[in-house]
C-alpha cells in the first residue's frame, strides 16, 4: 500500500505538494473535463456548462447512487474503477453537519488513491496524487472559491496526519444516500431536489435526522454506511425552479398527511 501512504504524505503538505500560493487561484489548476471520458467528466462538463438537465448525467448517477458501493473511475486515469471506502466531514465547517466533506476512493489494487470534496456539488474539488483540481467554473467566482479552498486545505493535513494506510485500502464499505445535512435551506434546495430529480426513491438512505421525511423514501438504513449527500450540481440559474419542486412535494405530502403534519416525519429530531 505504498501508494496509498505516498499519497497521505502528500497530503500533509497539500499547498507546497501542489504548488498552491496561499489562497492565489492563479496557482491552482482547473479540471479540464474535455480531456476525460468518466462520470467526473460529464459532472464538470454540465456544471460548465448549466446543463442541469442534461438526461446521461441524470441517468448515470441514478445508476451510480442506485448501487451497494459507490464506484466511479478515476477522474485522471479514467480506465481504473475506484471505489469509496471513507467519508469524512470537514470540521472547519463542522456546523453545517456534512454539509462539505471529504471521499476517499481507491482501487482494488490500492494503486490509485483520490478524493472527493462535496461541497454543494459533488465534486467541486478533486484531489490526486497528481494535483488539486477545482470545477472550471470555480474561477468565475473568486471569493467563494478561496473559500471552500481554505477549506479544503487547513482540513486535509489534519485528516492525513490522523489516517494510516490500512485505513484506506480497498474494501466492502457500503454507502447510503444521506439526508441528514443542518442546513435546512440546502437540504430543500439541493439534496431533496436531486433525491427527487435523479429518481432515488428505491436507493438506500441513511438512517439520520432530517427536516423532512417524504413518503418516497422507502429503505431507510440504519447500519453504519458512508454517508453520501446526491446534490450533484449547483446552479444559480436554477434556484427558484429547486426551490420550487421541494416545496411543491412538500406541501402535497404534509397536507394529505396528517401524520407529517404532527409529529411525525418533520423536524431535525426525527427520520
Amino acid at each position: 500500500m505504498n501508494a496509498i501512504q505516498q499519497f497521505l504524505d502528500t497530503l500533509k503538505y497539500p499547498n507546497r505538494s501542489f504548488g498552491i500560493k496561499g489562497l492565489d487561484l492563479s496557482t491552482c489548476r482547473a479540471y479540464e473535463y474535455q480531456k476525460y471520458d468518466c462520470e467526473i467528466a460529464l459532472l464538470h462538463q454540465c456544471s460548465f456548462e448549466r446543463d442541469i438537465d442534461n438526461p446521461q448525467l441524470k441517468q448515470t448517477f441514478k445508476e451510480i447512487f442506485a448501487k451497494e458501493y459507490l464506484e466511479l473511475h478515476h477522474p485522471i486515469h479514467t480506465n481504473i474503477l475506484t471505489r469509496a471506502v471513507l467519508s469524512i466531514n470537514n470540521k472547519v465547517v463542522q456546523n453545517a453537519g456534512g454539509y462539505n466533506s471529504f471521499v476517499f476512493f481507491i482501487d482494488k489494487d490500492n494503486q490509485y488513491p483520490w478524493i472527493l470534496v462535496n461541497e454543494n456539488m459533488f465534486a467541486r474539488i478533486l484531489i490526486t496524487p497528481e494535483n488539486l483540481f477545482l470545477a472550471k467554473d470555480l474561477f468565475g467566482v473568486q471569493d467563494f472559491t478561496k473559500w471552500i479552498l481554505w477549506a479544503a486545505l487547513t482540513e486535509i493535513p489534519k485528516i492525513a496526519r490522523n489516517l494510516k494506510a490500512e485505513d484506506l485500502k480497498f474494501c466492502d464499505k457500503k454507502f447510503a444516500i444521506n439526508l441528514g445535512i443542518a442546513r435546512p435551506y440546502h437540504f430543500f434546495r439541493d439534496d431533496l431536489y436531486w433525491f427527487y430529480k435523479l429518481g432515488l426513491q428505491d436507493c438506500n438512505v441513511l438512517k439520520t435526522p432530517m427536516f423532512f421525511k417524504t413518503k418516497e423514501m422507502k429503505n431507510i438504513v440504519q447500519e453504519e454506511r458512508l454517508g453520501i449527500r446526491p446534490a450533484l450540481l449547483c446552479n444559480a440559474d436554477s434556484f427558484d425552479s429547486q426551490i420550487d419542486l421541494s416545496k411543491n412535494i412538500i406541501v402535497a405530502q404534509a397536507l394529505a398527511s396528517k401524520e407529517l403534519l404532527i409529529g411525525g416525519g418533520g423536524g431535525r429530531r426525527n427520520v
